[in-house]
């Protein structure tokens, strides 16, 4: 048997910039904005949504480790992973 060593090789660059356009374009459509979109505006586009999930994702661990701890003040021990699913949005967390 021969082992190889395992390697990426890009095949076409990557450009930051036209995938953040992309991202704003993508995020403009689901908001409804699109007439806001410029060639300097992918960032700013796109700061709330970043901060959206930040704070879901902050809400998110308070939420885990609130558990956790009523789980040891009741004198359990949690056995598997906590799964969890977003009414609003659907997203599940595992």
């Amino acid at each position: 048997m021969k082992i190889i060593n395992a390697n990426v090789e890009f095949i076409t660059p990557v450009d930051g910039a036209a995938i953040l356009k992309r991202l704003e374009q993508c995020g403009r459509v689901c908001y409804k904005s699109e007439a806001k979109i410029t060639d300097t505006s992918a960032y700013e586009g796109l700061k709330p949504i970043i901060r959206e999930d930040e704070e879901q994702q902050r809400r998110l661990n308070n939420l885990i480790f609130v558990l956790k701890y009523i789980i040891r003040l009741a004198g359990f021990e949690l056995l598997n992973r906590i799964e969890l699913k977003d009414k609003r949005n659907g997203r599940e967390y595992r």
